[in-house]
């Protein structure tokens, strides 16, 4: 597959993900992030977090497309890891949020975001 078709894929699924992410987010911060003093954040906050973390994404996942591919996997890995803890503070410092509750919402984006784009991949697997 060319280059050029994989960088498209990767843009436009990230640019999707972003929004998943955010949705699922604002329904995370909603449903369980509240408490007496909480003050909501709303959407814009979660697109926030969403975009920050997906630009971090999409720059790794480029940068998965120039290394060789015996690299690759060890790359993947450390790009998961990377993603992972990123999006984690990104979360807990956005949020203001205590570290349990922010595991819990890093938890549940990424089981939402995990699932959707199984079905995503899928979905764009069948018209590539």
């Amino acid at each position: 597959m060319p280059i050029a078709t994989i960088f498209v894929i990767n843009l436009f699924t990230n640019i999707v993900l972003v929004f998943i992410n955010a949705l699922a987010l604002w329904l995370t911060e909603d449903r369980i992030l509240r408490h007496e003093l909480y003050i909501p954040k709303g959407f814009t906050t979660a697109l926030s977090v969403a975009a920050i973390a997906g630009l971090i994404n999409f720059g790794l996942g480029l940068l998965l497309l120039v290394i060789p591919p015996f690299v690759a996997v060890i790359m993947l890995i450390i790009a998961l890891v990377v993603n992972a803890i990123v999006l984690f503070f990104l979360i807990r410092n956005f949020y203001e949020i205590t570290w349990l509750k922010a595991i819990v919402a890093w938890l549940i984006v990424t089981i939402v975001s995990m699932v959707l784009s199984f079905f995503l991949g899928g979905i764009v697997g069948l018209f590539v």
